[in-house]
């Protein structure tokens, strides 16, 4: 008599294992590690990330003051008497995105509802209470290169490096040129590039229409972070 093979195998049971207090610590401990192995490497990508994001940014901004120059016989208008985003805005020579840093810590709110946190621009007024320059000169004299058009700005408001759309030499009251990128701040040109600049070096050669409404001006100062404003050396 044959016997069936289901009765030639052996009962099996599978004992539960369960994790013991220690080899549970033992996990969290390692996944601790790889977190903080991770986390620098993934911190640096981020922003490495807002920084090209914000390079770029300042390239459309300078794309569309030259669109607006294009139109109105190459004159562009202070910050002194209209927040230049929105003029541009308005005009339809920008969209709203591009006017701010990606790095800005406003509410989304905040930022659709104030055209104070965009890039910061020249703010002057000349002698004769003009708000505008033209920068055909600044053409003829090969500085279409090194005039500055946006750029990442900050002033102190409350004890806070907040991003602030007038620019001004060494003024507190206004925005400084402010490295929001670590070591590095972006700004866009007349002549349509931006880069990455950082405290010294290039930024002693950045000009900027003079406040007489003649001749050029310069960064004297930058914001490296909160309560550390440091003097540009003269060029």
């Amino acid at each position: 008599m044959e016997i069936p093979v289901t009765k030639l195998i052996l009962p099996f049971h599978r004992q539960k294992h369960r994790f013991t207090l220690i080899e549970l610590l033992v996990v969290v401990a390692i996944i601790a590690i790889l977190a903080s192995m991770l986390l620098p490497t993934l911190n640096k990508a981020r922003e490495k990330s807002m920084s090209i994001q914000c390079l770029s940014n300042t390239k459309q901004c300078a794309l569309g003051i030259n669109l607006y120059m294009s139109d109105f016989d190459s004159y562009f208008f202070s910050s002194q008497t209209y927040a230049w985003g929105l003029k541009l805005r308005d005009g339809n020579y920008i969209t709203w995105g591009p006017l701010f840093c990606p790095k800005g810590k406003q509410s989304p709110s905040m930022i659709k509802n104030n055209h104070f946190f965009t890039y910061a621009a020249r703010y002057f007024i000349t002698p004769n209470g003009g708000s505008a320059y033209n920068t055909k000169q600044a053409v003829r004299d090969g500085k279409a290169s090194n005039m500055f058009l946006v750029l990442d700005g900050a002033k102190l408001d409350v004890g806070m490096l907040t991003p602030h759309y007038r620019l001004h030499e060494n003024n507190v009251n206004y925005a400084n040129f402010h490295l929001a990128h670590g070591a590095t701040g972006n700004i866009a040109f007349l002549d349509g590039h931006a880069e990455a600049v950082q405290a010294q070096g290039r930024v002693r050669d950045l000009v900027m229409p003079a406040q007489s409404g003649t001749g050029y001006s310069r960064i004297m100062a930058v914001w490296r972070n909160l309560g550390d404003r440091i003097t540009v050396p003269a060029p």
